[in-house]
């Protein structure tokens, strides 16, 4: 979602492709075109200006034959060793110093010390705001959350919470939430639901209030997850730590 919403905006100033190292999700290829990328057929990018949007996927053996004008490196995890390592297989020689960091917030930047602009995570609100709010019936209460569907994404004792929750009468909705699934069994008015099943909107508009929170082991960045809530008119509970709590400060 980060690269199409990128090159939405971009396109209006330069000829853009979008590449991507496996076959995309249908649900992303009906939003965007995208190639994907196939060495043995010679299928990538070759030329140009590249920018590699996240630092934590391998890119492939291609890179070795592609000579980027600008490679850029699009930062919004928080881990340096990820990003050391991207850098060095794009430039084997170099490595970071050969790239263009973007960073996206301004924590990331100190964090990794190299000059670089910030770019945060661009979110096209306006589509919240035309949503249609869930009604609720009497004595019903909806909570929910959406990210991607990685058991880090996902505080430890989030399973305990939602059936806690549930037992009280409410209904959970985890969108992206198929990797507790295990953790869940047997637990009431828990729903799961495959990531990108269902539109985003139109599930932000069936909660009455967002929940988000993390694994002790990953500190969240920039964290747009927790922005949608907000157009969409529902309240948003987080918890701290996370870069993303300057937003409720702000």
């Amino acid at each position: 979602q980060r690269a199409i919403r990128l090159a939405e905006i971009l396109k209006n100033h330069a000829e853009l492709k979008l590449w991507a190292t496996h076959p995309p999700d249908p649900a992303l290829k009906s939003q965007a075109t995208i190639a994907t990328i196939e060495q043995r057929r010679l299928r990538f990018p070759k030329l140009g200006t590249f920018i590699f949007v996240g630092a934590y996927l391998h890119i492939g053996g291609w890179i070795r034959f592609a000579r980027p004008a600008l490679p850029i490196i699009l930062f919004h995890t928080t881990d340096p060793a990820v990003l050391k390592r991207m850098a060095a297989q794009i430039s084997p020689g170099s490595g970071i110093d050969a790239c263009e960091i973007v960073y996206s917030d301004e924590a990331l930047r100190r964090l990794i010390g190299k000059p670089g602009p910030v770019h945060e995570s661009p979110i096209d609100i306006a589509k919240f705001v035309e949503g249609t709010p869930r009604i609720e019936s009497r004595g019903s209460f909806s909570v929910g959350r959406l990210s991607r569907d990685y058991r880090w994404k996902f505080h430890e004792d989030d399973p305990r919470l939602f059936r806690r929750l549930g037992e009280l009468g409410m209904n959970v909705r985890l969108l992206g939430g198929e990797c507790i699934q295990d953790e869940l069994v047997g637990a009431k008015r828990v729903e799961l639901l495959a990531e990108g099943s269902v539109l985003e909107v139109e599930f932000m508009y069936s909660l009455a209030c967002y929940i988000y929170r993390t694994s002790l082991i990953w500190l969240e960045s920039f964290g747009p997850a927790v922005l949608r809530p907000w157009p969409a008119g529902s309240p948003g509970v987080c918890e701290h730590p996370g870069i993303y709590d300057m937003h409720f400060r702000t």
